[in-house]
Formats: C-alpha cells, structure tokens, sequence
C-alpha cells in the first residue's frame, strides 16, 4: 500500500512466526555476545541461500523507545504525496476509516509489532529489546536465532540486488511495489526457517522437498484464511487492524513464501535470484506463481481518458488484484472475492471540483464474461456502500469495466463513459490464463513449450508430468504415487509409493533415504566456524536415530537411542569416566 508501510513489512516477519517455532527443540548452546551470534549465522545463512556474504553485517539493540524514534524518522523521511493520496483514495473505496490518520497509525502499529529489522539505508540490522515474555533477549533461543536469520537473508539480498534501489524503483507503482515486497520477505522467511530447521535444529529436513513445500502451501493458505491468532496485545492490534492493512502484511510473508517455494521448487535459489532481477508485474503473478513462472501474465496498462468538465485529477493509481480482492470480501464476503479472478489491470483516480469529489476506476479483464461477474458484485458492493447517498455508476464494454461514485445526479453517468474511451495497452508478451474449455481440450494430451518449462502431461498431469528445463526436471507417474523425480541446482529426489520410499541429496551435503521414517541420513553443517558432520541410522519421530554417529567440535560420539542405552564418545579434553555411559551411568575408568 504504502513505502513506509512496506518498510514495516519487511521488519515484521519473526513475529509470525514466533507460534510456529514455540513448538521446536532448542538450538545449540547460545552465544552470548549478540555480535558473535550474528557472525556465525551469517555464515550459515549464507551457505543455506546460496549468497556470498560480501561484507560483515553491523547489529545493535533498540529499546521501544528508540525503535518508536527511528520509525518516526523514517516514516518523515519516506512519506510522500503519493501516500497522502493512496490514503485518500481508499478512503474513498471504503478500504480505510474517515477518521483514521495513516501516518501516526502505522507509527503505533510499528512500534509495537516489530522484533528486529534490518534498514538498507544503513546497511544494518537491529532486534528489539523488550520486558514482556516471548520478545527480545527472553525469547527462547531458537527464536532469537530466526529473527537474527530473517534479516541477515535481507542483509545478503541487499548486498547483492539493491533493496534500496527496488523500492525507490516502484515507489509510486503501489501494487508492483507490494509484489517486490512480498519476493523478498517470501525469500527472506523460507530460508530463514530452511536455516531453523536444518542448521540450528539439527533435522535433516528442508522446504525444498515436496512434502516440504506442501507445508508451505498450507501454512500459506491458513495463515491468511485464520489470520492472527494468540491473545497478547500485539495480537489484538492486529486483528484490529483495517483488512487491507492485514492483508498486505500476511501477504508479503504466507504468499510471498509461497510464490519464492514454487520458484525454488523449479529452478533452485538460483532461480529465485533471477527473479530478484525480473520481479513480478503485479500482485496477481504472487497469487499465482504459474502467472509467472509458466506463462507471463503481465497486466495491461490503462491511459485514463481527460476528466469530465468541470472536474480535476487530484490522484491516480492502480489497485491491483490482491487489493480488488480485499475489497470485495471486507463488503461482500469471502465469496464475492473471487469476482476478481481474471483482473488484467486497473486504473483509478479522484477527481475533485468545488462541488466535491469523485472517484473514477478502470478494471480490465481477462474475458467479457468475467468482466460481466465483476460488474455484477461490484454494482451489488456500490449498492450497500452507498445507500443512495450518493450516485454511482457503472458500466461495462467488452473486457472493461468502468465505475464511478460521488458528484452530482447525471455526472457519474457521464464521468463512466469517459472512463471507458481510455487507451488500454496490452504488453507483446502477456499470456493471459488459459480458459476453461483450452484445459479441457489439453487434458487428455498435452505438450506445451512455455516461457522457461518445457511440458508433457497426460490426462491433467494425473498419470504422467514431466517439466523439463535447462537446469533441472520435475518428473511425476500417477501424481507421485508411482514415481517422482526432481532435480534442481540444489536438490536431487527419488521416491515412489506416494513418497513412502525414497531418497535425496542436497547441495549443502545432506544425504537421505528412508521409508515412512529415514533409514539413513548423513549430514554437514557449519555451526559458526565449526564443520558438524552426523550420520543416523533409523530415525524415530522425537527420538530422533536409533543409531548415530556424530562429530562435532574435535568430539566424535556415538550413540544408541540418543545416549540412552549406549552413548561412547572420543576426543580431545575427554576425561576417564565420560567416555563410556550405559544406559545414563559412566562406566569407570573409561
């Protein structure tokens, strides 16, 4: 929605998952200088995204006070006419309350959500000191750890793509703004939480995988269907907080995360780099990964026609369709939301005159048919927002629709057959989604070379889907029940029996192969300047291997049902009577 907004966004991203973690083992014995912690999980977080960490990271503490300061700062620094009249705007559309000044709102709404950002203007990150319980320097260790990953991977992005250039790029482009945004806090969380899971946890787990990702996608999509949940203050003031401000936000990080798995899943984070140097057109290529990644599907864009007489252009931007979206549901219902699917672009702007106000918004479409749905729930939208209060129209031609709302009796009339006289220019390349009846006549058979994919799928990719590539293949046989093979620059898998059998290795050497649970695992990982090294036999759920083999600073240590019926270690500093212990007891002498 907003710049300075979008830069709370990026700093916001830890608190979402401070639920999800709660549940996790704790991560190694902490580092207690803040400063020391950082550097050992920037290297890691380097070696788990795949970027060279070009230089060192500077980190400090904020207190509320402090933090409320710089916000202050920064929302001065960065707010702009442009968001004066974003705000006016959806005011107008109803997205925001009369009454509400967005700046000192937003400066409250940072000031008491944010547990750590990192600002490009300084090239830095901080974490936030806090009292209260869960937050700052009481907040358990492998939280810490996950707020100090999330923005150091901003810290890699901007060191490597610019992220102050990015946004300076779409500073008043508001929907392509939030799609730049949402790639990099979808990057920064999935490695982040890549890094929780397998460099700080210890489980040779990963995201990449397709059960992995499919966790992705249902965090994705009840994240945003359930919100908020938890009952501490900062809960509620989310909750509380006007729809559109929630959604964005959610959306930045759940389909963000989601959009930056389904890259990854294709192509690797080599893929997900590239994109950082061709980002999204629009929230709607967010919302559908295959919109970019398959088939570009890029908006069209609408030269509004001259005001009627009498009237001004005060402020003109576009919505975009995760906004649209927002906008039906908050009047209308979830149901009435899905009238946005088939948006192609849209265009509005508020005229004023010494009578008033009046705001004029062009949405293009996909098909007629679907511009016909949407002029439907959006006529029914108008009719409830308004209640005669003021007149409205609304009028259809082709793929266009055009809506206006506020001045006098005849005048929106007027001001809607204006609208519909605007130039709309589609782009070269654009791809719009196929129909329903172009999927149906390729489910039987289907062969497509699309933008990066080469495709053959038999009956809807059901009983046969090969996606074929340069740098890598996604292979499935009876949806993956009988077969799937992946490859990418980072991973290799095989699997069979609905992935019951199979076996992977990954780039950051993590070899594994199992049956319902992993028959063996080997692995490396650096912890700070320490080279691990484990290999499991048979791992249980929460037992973790039966047998294990594991080499850690100097130690080497081998263990039966995690030390408990046999643990036998050898190495430097390793005095009589801890080397051997049977079923918890040291044996002595040994």
């Amino acid at each position: 929605m907003l710049q300075g907004f979008r830069a709370f966004v990026r700093s916001l991203g830890p608190i979402l998952a401070l639920a999800a973690c709660s549940t996790l083992p704790q991560a190694p014995p902490p580092t207690h200088s803040l400063e020391a912690r950082a550097a050992a999980i920037a290297a890691e977080v380097s070696r788990v995204r795949g970027l060279e960490l070009k230089s060192a990271v500077p980190v400090g503490k904020k207190d509320k006070p402090s933090l409320r300061a710089a916000y202050q700062e920064l929302i001065q620094e960065e707010w702009s006419d442009h968001d004066d009249g974003t705000e006016r705007a959806y005011k107008l559309f109803g997205l925001l309350p009369e009454e509400m000044h967005l700046k000192s709102y937003l400066l409250d709404l940072y000031s008491a959500q944010v547990a750590g950002y990192y600002d490009p203007r300084k090239s830095e990150f901080f974490v936030v000191e806090t009292a209260e319980p869960g937050l700052g320097e009481e907040q358990p260790e492998v939280l810490m750890n996950f707020v100090i990953a999330h923005e150091l991977v901003h810290a890699l992005q901007d060191q490597h793509f610019d992220l102050k250039a990015i946004q300076n790029r779409f500073k008043q482009q508001n929907d392509r703004g939030l799609a730049s945004v949402a790639v990099m806090e979808g990057d920064a969380t999935l490695a982040a939480f890549d890094h929780l899971l397998w460099q700080r946890v210890g489980w040779p787990l990963t995201l990449a995988a397709p059960a992995g990702r499919r966790v992705v996608a249902v965090v994705s999509t009840l994240g945003e269907r359930f919100g908020v949940v938890g009952d501490t203050p900062e809960a509620q003031q989310l909750r509380d907080a006007p729809a559109v401000i929630r959604a964005e936000l959610f959306f930045a990080y759940l389909r963000g995360m989601a959009f930056v798995s389904a890259v990854r899943a294709e192509f690797g984070w080599e893929g997900v780099d590239a994109v950082f140097r061709d980002l999204p057109d629009s929230t709607e290529q967010i919302l559908h990964p295959e919109r970019y990644i398959d088939r570009r599907d890029r908006p069209a864009t609408v030269h509004l026609a001259e005001p009627p007489a009498g009237w001004e252009p005060v402020f003109e931007e576009s919505l975009g369709m995760l906004t649209t979206q927002v906008l039906l549901r908050e009047h209308l219902g979830r149901r009435a939301a899905r009238a946005a699917e088939g948006w192609d672009g849209d265009r509005y702007v508020v005229w004023e005159s010494p009578t008033g106000a009046m705001l004029g918004w062009l949405t293009v479409w996909d098909r007629p048919h679907q511009a016909r749905r949407f002029m439907r729930t959006y006529r029914r939208l108008l009719r409830r927002k308004l209640r005669d209060a003021q007149p409205f129209a609304i009028r259809q031609r082709g793929y266009v629709v055009a809506a206006v709302e506020g001045g006098a009796p005849g005048e929106a009339e007027a001001a809607a057959s204006r609208l519909l006289a605007s130039r709309i220019e589609h782009p070269a390349d654009d791809w719009p989604p196929e129909s329903g009846l172009e999927r149906w006549l390729r489910w039987p058979l289907s062969v497509r070379q699309l933008d990066q994919v080469f495709e053959v799928a038999c009956l809807g990719g059901h009983l046969f889907r090969l996606r074929n590539h340069d740098r890598g293949h996604q292979l499935s046989l009876l949806d993956g029940w009988l077969g799937r093979s992946e490859r990418n620059p980072d991973r290799h898998g095989l699997s069979t029996a609905g992935g019951l059998i199979w076996a992977s290795a990954d780039r950051n050497q993590a070899y594994r192969a199992g049956g319902l649970t992993p028959l063996f695992d080997f692995q490396t990982r650096a912890v700070g300047p320490e080279q691990h090294a484990e290999f499991g036999l048979v791992r249980l759920p929460f037992l973790g291997p039966v047998l294990s083999l594991r080499r850690e600073a100097g130690v080497t240590r081998l263990s039966l049902l995690r030390g408990l019926a046999l643990r036998i270690q050898w190495g430097p500093g390793q005095r009589p009577g801890s080397r051997v212990r049977v079923l918890l007891i040291p044996i002595p002498g040994l």
